[in-house]
């Protein structure tokens, strides 16, 4: 009887309602496209017994508590299980992630217990102290806290003490076999107890090891770790470069091998599958008290925690697969054994590693790229077998159930993906051509429902000989009970167009173009994964007047007021924080949402009122509603992280406005500038203008026409896109025909929401559905191409335009920041490639990575980098061109460069004596969408480094060390003196400057550019001879900082020395010897060039032995005198008298002297000669006197 009921539903649902539902099945309400589950992951778990049996009892308890939720999920009916998601960690070889039942805190009390209890009993076999359980239970309790969440150590704990102490009870009870002799009772304990525990810590990191026996390792053993950048202290000791980044890239090269390689022998298919998104390298080892080396012992244990967001973060998301491997001459193998969890109160993954020998080991986390196992060729993902990956992933992003389960039979009967699935299989069968997504006979869509749900291997396509072939409680019948109810439901929920407020197709309204091409510089809203975040505003639930529920699993919150227009409801709504990124200036801001207006509706039958609500998406700007009246909400833009209003250029792309739903925009300050429409929009919307919503006037206001369904993202001509010059806008969205709903609908959908707070799947309405408007920062225009941004800097930390190195040779780093605008899959770029050509003058260093701006991961992997002949190039790879997560972001390179002179030349500034390096450098990306290609340069950014020209001071001494002013030298360029980058700026002999001492006695050269020179004095100072011996001297680029002007050399001059003779002559007939000798005395008397005075004498005295043979006698004699001006005069001499003076040299005569003029110049190496003679005759014989002159002189003794 009840199979022939179910039939007649059928019979309604499919054949005669199956055209109703189908063009407006989607009224209902929208669905969310995107539902974030949360999982929750489990906490560290450390087996302390390794004992075989032990193993095989928690495998058995394991098996019992999956049957058990087996046994639970069928008496449930299409009720899914709330106990939510975790990893699991397969055996060799699996690298498959699939979903594990999170066991009951009762079931993990009982085998940690079990665990942890057998081990503490072979601790107490060898306690000796009388208080052994206790301090056994402290350990244990410890150890507890940490592989257990809070709610269950407690109990865990208990249980533990009461076995051990009853394990104590039972050792001391026991009875004692044989007897103990004194010769034992004597022996002294070995005093050699060895260590069962050792343990590391770094930075990011920290390693335990236990061991099964707590002597395994000798006293005085250590464990040494070397973890993450740490590795360089083992690795980078050679003197050679090492780079951390470079030595994750080898590393990661070695994991895609080994990923590669075991994914062929699993499938046979040498496509690798895995994506690393992380990896953390580290190396331990032990050694004993000596440094000698120890391997590790067997059934030894190695845990570490690592304590690093980013890849706790992966962990949590449940998306990626986490290995731990053992690397060993370029290869890598993994750890069979090792397990990773997520510690939420050490905020820290928590590895089992499973190693078995000291060494090089990594943890990586990779993303899964699942492919086709079911040799479909169709394009239609959703096409593919129901068990193939690719059907998987597909269905994963039409699902807006938030089920995540890989059956299709596992999500809400109302599921968009459940009826997604339905039109792919229908799509293939004769009957299903004009009903698809309904179920008809003889139809593939029965036999995939069959094999989903029976192991009968039947394959059945008639619907009413397969209901007949099981029986009524069968999973299969009962599931297509559940669908023959949903569709029965959905025939008297709505029913006309009833309502419009608009009568205009947008096409055809004042305001509005379209926006196909256009292209604008408007900041996008976008949720950005890891840097945005939600909060809800407005505090608790308050009985009467607003209740705070979440929908779906708790991805969306919501404010549900209970009375009309509460005072208080601007203060309740959610707060976007960094949902809006301004990559020119590098600002971040929020949104913030609040209640401005609602409407609520009191039925007509019943009398009851109901209130709509505002919900509010997690994860992404996504705001629910359902059919309970308008709701208007107001947003403020902030700064981000404060009260203070920013007003930005802003576009509001609203997608998926179809089937009924409304959509109202009005600027509360600044101008409303664009409005956008998509091709064929006047099929899909309508628009008008001033329109007031539940109080508020002048909204711009757009609706979907009745009957239609969109998919975000893929039906632009539902998508409107409003884009404003403001800080503040209000947001309307609802139904315009709800009043054609029936009262009985919109009351059970009101009703959960204020009596269920936490509504689930299966719970909301009767058929989960509730309408949803969505924000993104994609339009259906393509993108414009951005101008991406090229900074520079010296520390990695602070960029700018410009800098200004402290060396002509110092390394610093470029970055290019580019913004890949969010776009539709239709305008996704098919090439996008940045390159840097680095001009003469800069290297290429190393240190390449990729960040993304918004949340600050590496993304290098997504590019394929190149930088041969310092010309960086950097290709996005085909995977992050294709993926979604790539648009809507900036993306940031950086890396080292450093400046050679060698390649350029420097240009010389007079006001700082130096010489001044620069280089100017550009980037480029350049995109392909299609067969179109564009592109675009960067800002351009300079770099300089000056360096100090030396300068040659000559340091003019005498003999004295008196400083002398006036010598005159030139400086002579003595080989060819070139740039750095040998360049000829003198050549060889160029007399390049000329310099005089001072009165300081220093003369000092221009700047001079490094080289060698010869410094040669070509001018004397005044009364000095000329110093011919040149100086070669080699001059270099001044050190920074060097307190010296370069070099300085000594030079010694000698006074300039004339020499006067004078010649006596007289007749050698006058010569009486028996007179005496002829005496005859000389003074010279002057003042030298530099005015100083001076008087020489010196005498000439005639002999026998040197008058000669002629008529005159004549003797000379020489005056070493400072070259200047003298007179020369004659002593009187007795019977003597001067008669002339005559061959003056150098002089004159004047009356009975002759003056010299011996002055010199300063080219001389020796002064000027001067020279006179004097004739004397002699005047009488008379008397007896001698003209002999005495000289005295008086000896040192």
């Amino acid at each position: 009887m009840r199979k022939r009921k179910l039939f007649q539903k059928l019979g309604i649902s499919c054949l005669a309602a199956v055209m109703a539902i189908t063009s407006a099945a989607s009224a209902a309400a929208e669905v969310m496209t995107e539902n974030t589950v949360m999982t929750e992951i489990k906490e560290t778990e450390i087996t302390l017994n390794s004992d075989a049996e032990s193993d095989t009892e928690v495998e058995k308890s394991d098996t019992e508590v999956e049957k058990s939720d087996a046994e639970a999920g069928e008496e449930a009916g299409d009720e899914e299980s709330e106990t939510e998601e975790t990893e699991k960690f397969t055996e060799p070889g699996e690298w498959k992630s699939t979903d594990a039942t999170e066991e009951t805190e009762e079931v993990l009390t009982e085998r940690i217990t079990e665990q942890v209890t057998e081990k503490q009993s072979e601790m107490l076999s060898t306690e000796e102290d009388e208080n052994s359980s206790e301090k056994v239970s402290e350990e244990v309790s410890e150890e507890i806290s940490e592989k257990v969440p809070e709610t269950n150590s407690e109990e865990i704990t208990e249980k533990l003490t009461e076995s051990i102490s009853d394990t104590e009870q039972e050792k001391d009870s026991e009875p004692t076999s044989g007897t103990v002799s004194e010769e034992e009772t004597d022996q002294e304990p070995d005093t050699e107890h060895g260590i069962g525990v050792l343990t590391a810590a770094s930075e990011d990191m920290d390693m335990t090891i236990l061991a099964p026996d707590d002597s395994a390792f000798p006293d005085g053993a250590e464990l040494i770790l070397y973890a993450g950048k740490e590795l360089e202290k083992l690795y980078g000791t050679d003197g050679e470069r090492w780079e951390y980044e470079e030595f994750l890239e080898y590393m990661k090269t070695c994991w895609q091998e080994e990923i590669q390689k075991e994914y062929s022998e699993e499938t046979g298919n040498s496509e690798s599958v895995r994506s690393i998104q992380y990896l953390y390298p580290y190396y331990f080892k032990i050694v004993d008290k000596t440094g000698a080396d120890l391997e590790l012992t067997k059934d030894v244990q190695v845990y570490i925690n690592i304590y690093d967001p980013e890849a706790v973060k992966l962990e949590k998301s449940g998306q990626y697969l986490s290995k731990v491997g053992y690397h060993e001459s370029g290869r890598v193998r993994t750890n069979s054994h090792s397990e990773v969890y997520c510690n939420t109160d050490k905020k820290c993954l928590a590895v089992d590693t499973g190693a078995e020998k000291c060494g090089l080991y990594s943890l990586v986390q990779m993303e899964e790229k699942r492919l086709c196992l079911c040799d479909s060729t169709a394009e239609n993902e959703l096409s593919h077998a129901w068990n193939c990956p690719v059907f998987y992933k597909a269905l994963e992003k039409v699902c807006d159930c938030g089920s995540g389960a890989e059956a299709v039979t596992k999500h809400a009967v109302s599921c968009n993906g459940v009826w997604k699935a339905f039109q792919a299989a229908c799509s293939e069968c004769e009957a299903g051509k004009e009903e698809r997504g309904v179920l008809h006979d003889d139809c593939e869509v029965v036999v995939r429902i069959h094999r989903e749900l029976c192991e009968c291997e039947e394959n059945e396509m008639n619907l009413e000989k397969a209901v007949e072939m099981h029986d009524e409680g069968s999973a299969f019948v009962q599931y297509v009970m559940k669908l023959a109810d949903y569709l029965n439901s959905q025939i008297e929920m709505i029913v006309s167009d009833k309502g419009q407020i608009a009568t205009e197709d947008i096409t055809r309204v004042s305001g509005w173009s379209n926006g196909s091409n256009a292209s604008t510089d408007y900041l996008s809203v976008k949720f950005y994964d890891g840097k945005s975040t939600m909060e809800m505003l407005g505090g608790e639930t308050v009985a009467g007047k607003w209740i705070q529920g979440s929908i779906a699993k708790k991805s969306y919150l919501y404010w549900l007021p209970l009375q009309s227009n509460l005072t208080d409801r601007s203060s309740h709504g959610a707060r976007y924080n960094n949902v809006i990124y301004d990559y020119k200036t590098g600002k971040w801001y929020d949104m913030k949402f609040v209640i401005q207006s609602y409407q609520e509706t009191t039925l007509t039958q019943s009398g009851k009122t109901v209130y709509p609500f505002a919900g509010f998406c997690k994860n992404k700007l996504q705001f629910g509603f359902d059919r309970q009246g308008p709701m208007v909400i107001r947003c403020q833009i902030l700064e981000s992280g404060t009260s203070t209003e920013a007003k930005v250029k802003i576009k509001l792309p609203v997608w998926d406005i179809d089937n009924a739903q409304f959509v109202g925009i009005k600027q509360n300050n600044g101008s409303m500038d664009h409005r956008y429409y998509y091709t064929g929009a006047e099929e899909w919307l309508r628009a008008k203008n001033g329109v007031s919503i539940a109080g508020v006037s002048g909204f711009s206001y757009v609706e979907g026409k009745f009957g239609t369904s969109a998919q975000i993202l893929s039906t632009p001509a539902a998508c409107a896109v409003w884009e404003m010059t403001t800080s503040d806008f209000s947001f309307a969205f609802g139904y315009y025909n709800n009043a054609t709903t029936s009262e009985a609908t919109r009351w059970d959908r009101f009703y959960p929401l204020f009596t269920n707070t936490t509504i689930g799947d299966g719970s909301y309405g009767t058929n989960e559905l509730y309408g949803v408007v969505s924000i993104y920062s994609q339009d259906s225009a393509p993108p414009a191409l951005q101008d991406p941004v090229k900074e520079v800097s010296a520390d990695n930390q602070t960029w700018d335009k410009k800098l200004n190195l402290s060396s002509i040779t110092g390394e610093y780093y470029y970055a290019i920041e580019y913004t890949v605008l969010d776009t539709i899959p239709a305008y996704k770029f098919s090439s996008l490639v940045l390159s840097d050509t680095l001009p003469a003058g800069v290297d290429y260093v190393g240190g390449l990575t990729v960040t993304r701006v918004e949340d600050g991961k590496n993304k290098t992997n997504w590019f394929t980098a190149d930088t041969e002949d310092d010309k960086i190039q950097l290709t996005a790879t085909a995977t992050a061109l294709s993926s979604n997560d790539f648009y809507g972001y900036t993306y940031r390179v950086a890396f080292k460069v450093k400046m050679d002179p060698t390649e350029m030349d420097p240009v010389y500034q007079t006001s700082s004596g130096c010489d001044v390096y620069t280089v100017n450098n550009e980037a480029n990306v350049t995109v392909k969408r299609g067969s179109a290609v564009s592109g675009k340069d960067t800002n351009t950014v300079t770099t300089t480094a000056s360096v100090r020209l030396p300068v040659i001071t000559v340091l003019k001494k005498n003999e004295r060390k008196e400083l002398l002013e006036g010598a005159v030298y030139q400086v002579t360029a003595k080989d060819n003196i070139t740039s750095l980058a040998g360049k000829i700026i003198y050549k060889a002999g160029k007399v390049v400057d000329t310099i005089t001492t001072g009165k300081d006695g220093k003369a000092v050269s221009e700047k001079l550019h490094p080289g060698n020179y010869t410094v040669t004095e070509v001018k004397a100072p005044l009364g000095y001879a000329l110093n011919k011996t040149a100086k070669d001297v080699k001059v270099s680029y001044l050190a920074q900082g060097e307190q010296t002007d370069g070099v300085e050399i000594s030079v010694i001059n000698k006074r300039l020395y004339s020499t006067i003779s004078v010649t006596k002559e007289i007749d050698a007939a006058d010569i009486v010897w028996a007179h005496g000798n002829p005496i005859f005395t000389f003074k010279v008397e002057g003042e030298d060039v530099l005015g100083n005075k001076h008087i020489y004498y010196d005498t000439v005295e005639f002999t026998n032995e040197n008058i000669g043979s002629g008529t005159r006698a004549a003797m000379t004699v020489s005056f070493q005198v400072l070259s200047g001006t003298y007179t020369i005069s004659e002593e009187r001499t007795a019977r003597y008298q001067l008669d002339s003076i005559y061959n003056v040299v150098n002089g004159s005569v004047s009356g009975e002297t002759a003056v010299m003029h011996v002055q010199g110049s300063q080219t001389d190496t020796t002064g000027p000669s001067g020279e006179a003679t004097f004739y004397n005759r002699k005047t009488t014989d008379e008397g007896q006197s001698h003209t002999t002159f005495v000289r005295n002189s008086i000896k040192n003794r």
